[in-house]
C-alpha cells in the first residue's frame, strides 16, 4: 500500500516545480532570441567569407597586374628590371616588393638618383593598375593592400592584405622557365612553368609557405 503524500508537501513540491518552470510567454521569446543570434551569427560568417573572398581576388589581381608590369618592362627595354641580391633558382633570381630591393621604385620610374645605373631610364609608371596602400592601425601591418612609400628610407613597395610584400620570381637566365615556387604543383608534375615572371603572395594567414589560400599570377 503506497504512502500517502501529506497535503502540504504537494502544495510545496507543486510551488517548487512551478517557481523553476519559466512562463510560456517567455519560454517563446527566449527561443525566438536563439533564432536570432543563430540567424546572426550564420550571416555574420557568411559575410566575412563573402569579404575575404573580395579581398582574395584583389591580391590576386595585384600579382598578376605586377607580372603584367615586369612584361611591360621587359617589352620597352628588351631585358628584365634587376633588382639587388645575388641570383638563384639556377641562374634566375627571386626578391620580393618590400622597399629593401628597389625593385617596386624600377617599375614606378621612382629610383633614387643615386642608383647606378639607372634601370627605367625612360622613368615610366607601370604599376598604374595598383593602387596606394591603406593605412591601418596594427602594428603588425600599418600598411595593407597596395603600394607603399616606406618614410624610413623613401624606398617604395607593394604589400597584400596581410601586410606582407608579394614574392617575385624572374628568369633571368632566359630560358623561358621558372621553378615553380608551389611545392604541392611542383609535385602534381608542374616543376617548371613556361613563364618570364611569377608573383604570388602569403595570403589570409600571412605565411609564404602555406599555399592554400596564396594568391598568384598564374593559374
Amino acid at each position: 500500500m503506497s504512502e500517502e503524500i501529506p497535503p502540504w508537501l504537494a502544495e510545496r513540491d507543486a510551488h517548487s516545480r512551478k517557481k523553476r518552470s519559466l512562463p510560456k510567454g517567455c519560454r517563446s521569446l527566449l527561443s525566438l532570441f536563439t533564432i536570432v543570434v543563430l540567424l546572426i551569427a550564420v550571416m555574420l560568417f557568411g559575410v566575412n567569407l563573402h569579404v575575404w573572398g573580395l579581398k582574395q581576388k584583389m591580391m590576386r589581381n595585384m600579382a598578376v597586374a605586377l607580372s603584367n608590369a615586369v612584361e611591360e618592362f621587359y617589352a620597352d627595354y628588351n631585358r628584365l628590371p634587376l633588382p639587388s641580391g645575388p641570383p638563384t633558382q639556377g641562374g634566375d633570381r627571386d626578391t620580393d616588393t618590400s622597399p629593401t630591393h628597389g625593385f617596386v621604385a624600377m617599375l614606378l620610374g621612382n629610383e633614387s638618383d643615386t642608383t647606378a645605373p639607372r634601370q627605367n631610364t625612360n622613368r615610366t609608371h607601370y604599376l598604374e593598375g595598383i593602387r596606394p596602400a591603406i593605412m591601418e592601425s596594427t602594428e603588425d601591418a600599418p600598411w595593407q593592400n597596395g603600394i607603399i612609400n616606406d618614410p624610413a628610407t623613401s624606398s617604395f613597395g607593394i604589400v597584400d592584405y596581410s601586410g606582407k610584400p608579394f614574392r617575385v620570381r624572374l628568369d633571368t637566365n632566359n630560358d623561358q622557365k621558372l621553378a615553380n615556387p608551389d611545392p604541392d604543383e611542383a609535385a602534381a608534375g608542374r616543376p617548371t612553368l613556361p613563364k618570364r615572371v611569377l608573383v604570388w603572395g602569403a595570403g589570409k594567414d600571412g605565411k609564404w609557405e602555406t599555399w592554400d589560400d596564396n594568391p598568384k599570377s598564374w593559374d
